[in-house]
């Protein structure tokens, strides 16, 4: 049976835990002492997603404009990019040589994700967003439409992407084409 002080003390508690709920956070001021009680202790911070929205943006600069050492810091040593639509991973040395500068008179696109869903606690988070590539050769036009879903790992302090799925919605064919075919 319990007692009187035991059944304020669980009521509390779970009036407690529904305000955290509710409200993400209670200031409680007890005599001259006050405690903080919040649901988003672990959760991410304003500077995490900056700096994930910005790891976003150095993936597609890299890759765009063919910066090594920028793209070498965008994935974990143990990355992946899968490519759905395509059924294959790269990885490893693969994985770097896309960062790799290229001949500028080859196709050159533009990478433009949007629409980001951030989400994760402490060191890992996942990221959802929408991405639009331009061709931007001499008519510029999209030549793919689609979407990226990242598991995000904090490594050395810094965000990474430790896997990305691209899911096409849809490739230009000559596009599709030179992608079919993994470097």
């Amino acid at each position: 049976m319990m007692t009187k002080t035991a059944v304020v003390s669980m009521s509390f508690a779970i009036l407690l835990v529904a305000l955290i709920v509710i409200f993400g956070s209670v200031n409680l001021q007890v005599g001259n002492a006050s405690m903080v009680a919040s649901s988003a202790e672990a959760k991410l911070s304003a500077e995490d997603r900056a700096a994930i929205r910005d790891l976003a943006g150095r993936y597609s600069h890299a890759l765009d404009l063919g910066e090594p050492t920028v793209w070498a810091e965008v994935f974990t040593d143990d990355g992946v990019l899968e490519m759905v639509s395509q059924g294959y991973e790269i990885t490893g040395d693969a994985l770097r040589a896309l960062g790799a500068p290229r001949d500028r008179s080859s196709q050159q696109s533009r990478h433009i994700p949007t629409t980001f869903i951030i989400e994760g606690e402490g060191d890992a988070a996942t990221m959802r967003s929408y991405v639009t590539v331009i061709g931007i050769a001499e008519t510029p036009n999209i030549v793919f439409q689609g979407r990226y879903e990242d598991r995000l790992r904090r490594v050395a302090g810094e965000w990474r992407i430790a896997r990305r799925r691209v899911i096409g919605d849809w490739i230009d064919p000559e596009v599709g084409r030179r992608v079919a075919s993994p470097r």
